[in-house]
């Protein structure tokens, strides 16, 4: 691999990190308004109208558990194909 090709395939690995970490942010954005927004509107004199702080973190947990299982199955994607 000749010293150009090899700086053009580093930057893509930084490049593509990168953005996957601004479309993330997007998303954290976009998930925690419509959060606010549910417990502004659905959760009015329930439980966790009193405690909004749970319900985010309810909301981490089944997002870290779905990242596990994703991983997972990418890894044995991954495994799969050598």
């Amino acid at each position: 691999m000749d010293e150009k090709s090899q700086i053009l395939n580093e930057t893509v690995n930084f490049i593509l990190p990168a953005l996957g970490l601004v479309v993330a942010f997007a998303w954290r954005d976009a998930i925690t308004n419509t959060v606010e927004s549910l417990i502004k509107t659905k959760l009015q004199g329930t439980f966790l109208e009193s405690y909004p702080l749970l319900l985010y973190y309810i909301y981490a947990l089944l997002l870290t558990i779905a990242c596990v299982f994703v991983t997972k199955y990418i890894s044995k994607l991954k495994r799969a194909t050598k």
